[in-house]
């Protein structure tokens, strides 16, 4: 814990006390707060410190003020800002700098969200600053650095957010969803030196690498926007995420490679030392680097300054430095989970390396092999225990296997990087060595990501988690705090119980922390294509899924899209799975989920039809011993709070049609005072019906459009009841009916309601909690 005394890191720890709760709460109490946060820090770390060791008590209170006064001025900045201001839906001119390229997306996937840089709203004179936005599928490629004209609508990411929350960087805040393009064919500014780098980089990867260009961009470049969805889960399993970003140790590699090659040219110290900093600030420069590599490159600069200089330094004031001067220029960066994975990470290798090194047998440390192994297991091991909270908090998943699959992995990324930066600069010179360089490097990609591969298939390598509330790190840090100042008083049997009761208090406190956390309900309109698949997670923690998505062409949704979105937020069975009606874009995933996932019950309409993807379904419920219901208006089923209330169909139709819409379930989804209309395929006339029998029941806050959207359903006398606030469409990109249909989407908006449509936006959350509800779009 020395680290923690020293006075730089002492005085960061006491701005960040200062600074995070004035970006969490209104002043004055939030000032308040900050100061009595940054004396408790003061308090906790000159306590224990020898005389002289730390800053004293005014520094760091002086530290914790300005921290305070930095997040209000931040807070309010956020809060002005003209991109804060925008409406979703709000129709949007804006002009500026594609700052990654645009090509086509995997088939099925959603085009990803690319940054404009520079961006000038054309009707907001003074609105500047970089956005988010999304071209539409069918757009040719664009390169990096073009300057680019365009009009669409504004979306934003988190529809109801309560403001009294954590503060959203502006550039993140929501999306354009682009219409078209105004300013003719772009083409790259001539004025932006990086962005022209860039571009040519682009060109000549995709070249290079035309099987790995998603992957190489990511580990040269930084660009993640077209990585296989796949594959990121995939790493994502094995606690590699951060191999495919570009982060300090990216950076380290690059800085030691060029130093290595200074000393191998035989340069001065002073020339080797100019030649590093300069490359790799170059680089950085070039990327538009992220917390983690600027974190990196201020620590690599300090490092070899200070040797330079002949001056001893310490890595952790160096980190506290680099700190300081990443939240000078961007306060809110303190919110960004790379800025806390990489300075945690770094603090966590020095406070637990040596720690866990002492543990090890003396036997396993006399051989050279011994060491090194038992170095990267203690620098992983430090690393995951430090980080782990905070990947579970933002990212809903913990990868324990990262600690043993990084040992492969980090040598064959090393390789890979270096491999595709020297193919990059030799190519324009020895195009025949470039290419050989391409070619050994696309071998460690493959070898890489076999090792993401096996770690990922690893049995209880890795659990998906839910996220406790913000509070719970705040008492698990101050039970620790407590723990580890009572531990340096009395003997070892003191110590023990000080730490198991600390243990034992923290997990006694864990579950009732997810609980709250989990004490809501959402709903997720999943992707699936020209198809129906949602899934509902009731605050129990119970799930139910209304239809499949569609099954044709070797592609099915089941098996490919629902199954991985529910395991990867850790069901793992379903209470209901409810098949509104026997038409294949509904129901062609079910039989997979019927394989692959216990179901209680298994709810559709039975209407006897002969399709073979029906009668699949049927022998799948009785294979699976899942219980068949049929769905009958008046049918009620309430689990953790939740209720549904099946309107339709009612027996006599089912009797008399053979039509599957005129037969699709429709169901009133309530939870508290949200409710929720499901309408399945439904067309106008059972609108018309479910009107006159139901009207007091039609009453919603969302609506899911019948029919994907066409025009054979969502009357005006069922928006006239319903009077939701979103309306949600789930259709497939360029589908050959043209859902949703224009009429139907104008009728909507005209009523003032606000549409949310999987084939723009891909998957769409719905998050009731007791404080209100949140609907927000997907981040990538």
């Amino acid at each position: 814990m020395t680290h923690l005394r020293r006075p730089l890191v002492a005085a960061l720890l006491s701005y960040l006390a200062g600074l995070l709760p004035t970006l969490r709460f209104s002043p004055p109490l939030s000032v308040a707060l900050g100061v009595l946060l940054a004396g408790l820090v003061a308090a906790f770390l000159i306590g224990r410190a020898p005389r002289g060791g730390t800053a004293s008590w005014p520094i760091l209170l002086a530290f914790g003020a300005c921290g305070a006064s930095v997040g209000t001025l931040a807070a309010r900045e956020v809060e002005q800002d003209c991109r804060s201001q925008f409406r979703d839906g709000e129709p949007i001119s804006v002009v500026g700098l594609l700052g990654a390229a645009h090509r086509a997306s995997q088939e099925g996937a959603p085009p990803p969200l690319l940054p404009l840089l520079r961006a000038r709203h054309s009707e907001r004179p003074g609105c500047t600053g970089e956005l988010r936005i999304r071209f539409p599928p069918d757009l040719p490629p664009i390169p990096v650095g073009a300057r680019i004209e365009l009009v669409g609508a504004w979306r934003t990411f988190d529809i109801g957010a309560d403001r009294s929350l954590w503060p959203r960087d502006p550039r993140f805040r929501g999306f354009v969803l682009v219409d078209s393009l105004t300013g003719g064919v772009p083409s790259v500014s001539a004025d932006n030196l990086a962005l022209r780098l860039r571009a040519g980089a682009d060109r000549r990867l995709e070249r290079l690498f035309p099987r790995h260009v998603d992957l190489v961009e990511a580990l040269v470049l930084g660009r993640r926007e077209y990585v296989d969805r796949e594959l990121r889960d995939r790493f994502a399993r094995a606690g590699l995420s951060h191999i495919l970003a570009i982060s300090g140790l990216h950076v380290g590699l690059i800085a030691a490679t060029i130093l290595l090659i200074a000393t191998v040219l035989r340069l001065s110290r002073r020339r080797a030392i100019t030649a590093t900093l300069c490359v790799t600030w170059a680089y950085l420069l070039l990327i538009g680097a992220s917390a983690s590599a600027l974190r990196a490159g201020a620590m690599i600069t300090l490092a070899l300054v200070a040797g330079l200089l002949q001056r001893p330094s310490a890595a952790a004031p160096m980190v506290a430095a680099a700190a300081f001067l990443i939240l000078a220029i961007r306060p809110l960066a303190v919110l960004d989970p790379g800025f806390q994975l990489s300075f945690l990470g770094v603090l966590g290798i020095l406070m637990l390396r040596a720690p866990l090194l002492t543990l090890a047998p003396d036997r396993l440390t006399q051989r050279a092999a011994g060491r090194v192994l038992l170095d990267a297991l203690a620098v992983g091991l430090a690393a995951f225990l430090v980080t782990a909270p905070i990947v579970a908090h933002h990212f809903g998943i913990v990868a324990p296997i990262s600690i043993v699959a990084g040992i492969p992995a980090v040598p064959l990324m090393g390789m890979a990087l270096i491999g595709a930066l020297s193919a990059l600069v030799v190519d324009p010179v020895v195009p025949p060595l470039g290419n050989l360089l391409a070619d050994g490097s696309a071998l460690f990609l493959d070898l890489l990501d076999s090792v993401a591969s096996l770690a990922a298939a690893v049995p209880y390598g890795n659990a998906t988690v839910t996220g406790p509330p913000w509070w719970s790190w705040s008492v698990a840090a101050a039970v620790g705090i407590l723990a580890w100042r009572l531990a340096h008083y009395g003997g070892a049997r003191f110590r023990a119980v000080v730490g198991g009761g600390a243990v034992a208090l923290v997990l006694t406190i864990w579950p009732l922390a997810v609980r709250a956390a989990t004490d809501g309900f959402q709903i997720h309109f999943i992707d699936v294509g020209q198809g129906d698949a949602i899934a509902l997670r009731t605050p129990g923690g119970r799930w139910v899924v209304f239809d499949a998505g569609p099954a044709s062409n070797g592609f099915d949704a089941g098996e490919r899209t629902v199954l991985p979105f529910l395991r990867e937020r850790g069901a793992r069975r379903l209470e209901a799975l409810v098949l509104t009606h026997p038409d294949l874009d509904h129901i062609g995933g079910a039989a997979a989920l019927l394989r692959s996932i216990p179901i209680r019950f298994v709810f559709e309409p039975g209407l006897p039809v002969g399709k073979d993807v029906y009668l699949d379904v049927l022998r799948g419920i009785e294979t699976s011993g899942a219980q068949w219901r049929a769905v009958r208006s008046g049918r009620v089923m309430e689990l953790d709070g939740v209720r549904f209330d099946f309107l339709w169909p009612d027996s006599q139709t089912v009797d008399v049609t053979e039509d599957a819409n005129q037969i699709s379930a429709v169901a009133r989804v309530t939870y508290g005072e949200f409710a929720m209309l499901l309408t399945g395929d439904a067309g106008v006339e059972v609108e018309e019906i479910l009107v006159r029998r139901h009207a007091d029941a039609l009453d919603v806050d969302v609506l899911k459009l019948g029919h994907h959207g066409s025009s054979t359903s969502t009357a005006e006398s069922l928006l006239a009841v319903a009077t939701p606030d979103l309306a949600v469409v789930s259709a497939g990109r360029r589908n050959r009916y043209g859902h949703p249909a224009p009429s139907v989407i104008e009728r909507v908006s005209r009523s003032g309601i606000a549409v949310a449509r999987t084939d723009r936006e891909g998957s769409v959350t719905i998050d009731v909690r007791p404080g209100g509800v949140v609907w927000s779009r997907p981040q990538w």
